[in-house]
This record gives C-alpha cells, structure tokens and sequence, in this order.
C-alpha cells in the first residue's frame, strides 16, 4: 500500500494535547504515551532548556517514556513538565512504585517565546495540567496554539524584523507503518519551503517583503565591513577591481624595495660582513701589520668555510683541531710582523684560551643536535661554528680593548645596531598607517545577540519498532531535516532539540525509516510556518 498523509492524532498510542494563554503570547504542548514508549533524544544548538534527557542516553536504565513536553516561557517553561507529570501519576500512569503511586516519566524542552505578548507570563504547573487534560479530551490543533503560540522566526535584526510562525504538524502511513512529527518552530533564520524558497523569516526594512537572514549575515562575517542593506550587492566588480589594483601597486613598491639576504644561509665568505661594523684603523703607514686578532679571526672563518661537508659532530672536532693549529699560527706571525711600540691589553694566551672554550661548546652543541647532520646543513652550521669573536652579536664584545678604543665615538655595538635595522623594517610609514581603517564595531543588536535562545522544538511519533541506541540515532539523523527548512541552524543561542517516541508496533528497515521520518520533520517544520497566523504585530507568511 501506498504511503498517503493521515493526521497527527490518527498515530496509535499517543495523545496530544495544547493550552495557551493566547492574551499573553505562550502555551504549551503534550506527547502523552500511556503504555510508555521508547525514547530517544538529540540536542543541538549552544543554549537549550531540557529536563530529563539524560535518561535518554542509550547507556542509562529507563527504557520508557509516558511523556514529551513543548512548552514556551523560555527556562521557565519547564515547569509546565511538573504539571504534567502530577496529572499522569493522577490517572495511574507511570512506574508503579506501591501504595498507589506511580512515577511518570516525563522529559521536555522549552522555547524562548518572552518578547511576544507578556514577558512576564510563562507555562506553569496548571497549564501542564492542562495539557494532558486535553489531550484525554482530542484538544489539539496547529499553528498559533500550544508551544507554537508565542513562536516566530527572522529574528535577525530584532522583532522588528521578524514574522510569526507556530506549530506545525505533518504525518504518514500505509496501513502498516506510521510516523508523524510536531514541531514548536521558533528559529532565528528563516523557513524554506521544499522548493528551496524563503516563505518565512528576516523581513526588508520597510517590512512589505521577506528580505532573508542568510543575506544579511554574509555581511556580517567578521567586523570589517560595512553592515548590508536592502540595495546590498555581495559581488561588486568595481570593488574587485580596486582591490586587485591596490594589490599589484603594493607588490610593485615591495619588489622595488631592496631585500635582506639572511647572513645565516648564504654560501660566501663570511670574514668581511662579520666586521661591516668595525672601522679601520687610522693609520697613515701602508707597511703596518695588521693586528693579531684581526688575522687570527679572518684565518679561522677562512678554514671553517672551505671544509667539506661531514656530518655535524665531526665538523665540530676538525674545526675545533684546525683554530687552535691556525691561533698559534697567528700568534707567531703577528709576533714577527708586530711593530715593538704596539702592545696588546688582551694577552694572546687569554684569547687562545677563549677560543678553546668556545670551541668545546662547539663541539658538545653539536654532538648533542645529531651524530650524522645532512650534508646540506652544512653550510648553515659553518657560521654557527665559528668562534664567538666572529660571530655579529658577540663581535664587539670580544674585541680586544685596544680595538675598541680605535671605533669612532657614537658607534654603537653590533647587537644595538641589529635591534635598530630590526626596529626600521618593522615600522609603518606615515602613507602606510593612514591606509589602514578603523574595523567596523558592530553592536549587540545589529548582530542579533539581543535575540536570545531561539529554539526549534520537535517530537517523532511511530508504531515501529526500534531499541534506544536507534531511536537516539535516529534522533541525530532528523536534525538534516532542520538543515533543509531552517536557514542558518543550530546557533551558539539555540537550543534545537529533537524527541523521538516509538511504541514498537511494526518492524521497518531502519535505514529507509529515517529517511521517511526525515521527510516528515521537514514538512511539519514548514507547516509550522504556514499555519502561523499574524499576532503580536508580527505578519505570518500567509499574510505576506
């Protein structure tokens, strides 16, 4: 047989039941399950209002649910699930625990609905009792009625804005299987229609049309654009153009600016740019020698570069062997060529002991980093190895006194030269800090953030049979059908919560039910909106 549309009410084992306060915009509404049903749940969204939904949890022990409530009032409205579980235990339904009292178990969520009518006003215990009142008593309709009384939707930029909705309803059979859904749809977005089109949500500035939230939000991804209007066009080619201009003219003046090559990976000698900064000394005869640490630091930066390229820990011992060879070296030679008049500060036994330091941290550092250094690194190594005298940073300090005596007043150290080269790069011109905008503050209302916890509220009700793990499963799988009708969904201020009861009457495949079910949660989603009547100075689709 053919799957045909049937009413809500006609699913066996169930009763649903509504009360409101229509005057002050909120209600509530009631899945009553007398023999008990199988119960599963799925929450979603940053901010929902449950009561019992952990005993849902496929690992926990209660298999049995005699009741699912949706009600308004926001935290408030949960206590209308009191109400509701007092009149069961009236009428013997639930655990039985003796004496004559049994413990119905109730679980339900609520809506954010206090904007709309009274604020103040909310579902209690005598509208859950209500309810189930008239559930017994066949009380129940769509749209501006139970949970669905204060909803709305396109809250994007405040009520305003916005349109009302309500609950909706859609269900399904065959003769065989069974499945219906209600849903209390009260989103922040926007409703779609099974053709993709908006039929209810954000509506226009001048309120005569149904603008769209997910519009508006494009222009609202991060606070460096300009909030949308109505006449907004998302791809400007002009824009584009300026951009891509503005782009290639800042390329142009970087090439044209000179680059910094990095001292640390570059291939050439490293002798003469270790001593950029240290001047000549003032002498007019061309036969003066020149000082012994002057050769003797050229000579080992020499012989560090022109090694070959063995692994990192025998670098370090060769080169460690060849600066101490090439320190006496330079000592014996600077002794001959030396004029009797030049006396060094810094005796050439401290310098040699120095270097030996220097080198056997060397040599540690690099045993420690890797026993076999590719050969590649060895060209970035070669500078590190180099005695500290050689090296930028420490160059200053190192220098004989004699020498740094001989450097012109008002030079200052290498290491203060760097930070100063460093501090030039990283400054903004005059032209570049002017081209830089302030970034666009949006405030708490043009981002919504004053349209708090809006909740679309649903329950799956069917005779099939299903265990808790694939009713909670299948609860996870219906939140698609919130994707297909609901634009955006599952907010950081929502609370998305869907039920599902099952009473297990009829096998089904499980797979081929949650696509069914998934049908009909989309098609109550829409219902929701489409029953809606205009209220509380909010415009329905119908009247749209």
């Amino acid at each position: 047989m053919a799957m045909k549309r049937i009413s809500v009410e006609e699913i066996g084992g169930f009763r649903l039941g509504n009360a409101e306060n229509i005057e002050k915009g909120t209600g509530c509404t009631v899945i009553v399950c007398e023999e008990g049903a199988v119960g599963g749940v799925d929450v979603r969204g940053g901010a929902p209002a449950t009561r019992e939904t952990d005993l849902l949890r496929s690992e926990n022990t209660v298999n049995s649910v005699n009741a699912v409530v949706i009600s308004g009032g926001s935290a408030f409205g949960l206590e209308a699930s009191s109400g509701v579980m007092r009149e069961l235990a009236d009428r013997d339904i639930g655990f039985d625990v003796g004496d004559g009292l049994h413990v119905p178990i109730v679980c339900g969520a609520s809506l954010y609905d206090l904007p709309l009518g009274d604020h103040k006003a909310f579902p209690d215990v005598e509208m859950g009792r209500e309810a189930v009142r008239n559930a017994y008593d066949g009380i129940f309709a769509n749209g501006n009625h139970g949970a669905g009384t204060g909803a709305s939707v396109g809250k994007m930029k405040g009520y305003d804005r916005a349109m009302k909705s309500g609950l909706g309803t859609f269900a399904i059979g065959d003769g065989f299987i069974e499945v219906g859904a209600i849903a209390a749809v009260n989103a922040v977005g926007d409703i779609y229609n099974g053709a993709g089109n908006i039929i209810a949500g954000l509506r226009s500035e001048d309120g005569s049309s149904i603008y769209g939230t997910i519009k508006t939000l494009k222009g609202m991804v991060h606070n460096s654009v300009s909030l949308v209007d109505d006449s907004t066009t998302f791809i400007n080619k002009a824009e584009i153009e300026e951009a891509l201009a503005a782009a290639a003219k800042q390329y142009e003046e970087e090439t044209a600016a000179p680059v910094a090559v990095d001292e640390a990976v570059t291939e050439e000698p490293a002798d003469t740019e270790a001593f950029a900064d240290i001047p000549e000394p003032e002498s007019s005869d061309e036969s003066a020698a020149e000082s012994p640490e002057e050769e003797y630091f050229e000579e080992a930066a020499e012989e560090v570069l022109i090694e070959e390229e063995p692994a990192a820990a025998v670098v370090a011992e060769e080169h460690a062997e060849e600066v101490l060879i090439s320190d006496d070296q330079a000592a014996e030679k600077a002794a001959e060529d030396q004029p009797e008049e030049f006396t060094a500060e810094t005796p050439e036994k401290d310098l040699h002991e120095e270097a030996v330091i220097v080198t056997e941290e060397v040599v540690e550092e690099a045993l420690d980093e890797s026993e076999e250094a590719p050969a590649a690194l060895h060209a970035e190594e070669s500078y590190e190895m180099i005695p500290a005298a050689v090296q930028e940073e420490e160059s200053y300090e190192m220098m004989p006194e004699a020498v740094q005596e001989e450097q012109p007043a008002g030079d200052a150290p290498a290491d203060e030269l760097q930070s100063e080269d460093q501090s030039e790069q990283h400054s903004v011109e005059p032209a570049e800090a002017e081209m830089i905008e302030e970034p666009v503050v949006l405030t708490r209302e043009e981002m919504g953030y004053d349209i708090t916890f809006n909740t679309t509220i649903s329950c799956i009700i069917t005779n099939a049979i299903l265990t808790k793990s694939q009713a909670n499963k299948l609860a996870s799988i219906l939140h698609d059908a919130y994707a297909r009708a609901i634009k955006p969904v599952h907010g950081t201020m929502d609370g998305d919560t869907i039920f599902v009861l099952a009473t297990g009457k009829q096998e089904v495949n499980f797979d081929a039910l949650a696509a069914l079910a998934t049908d009909v949660l989309q098609y109550a989603v829409i219902d929701g909106a489409l029953s809606a009547k205009g209220a509380y100075g909010l415009p329905a689709a119908r009247d749209m």
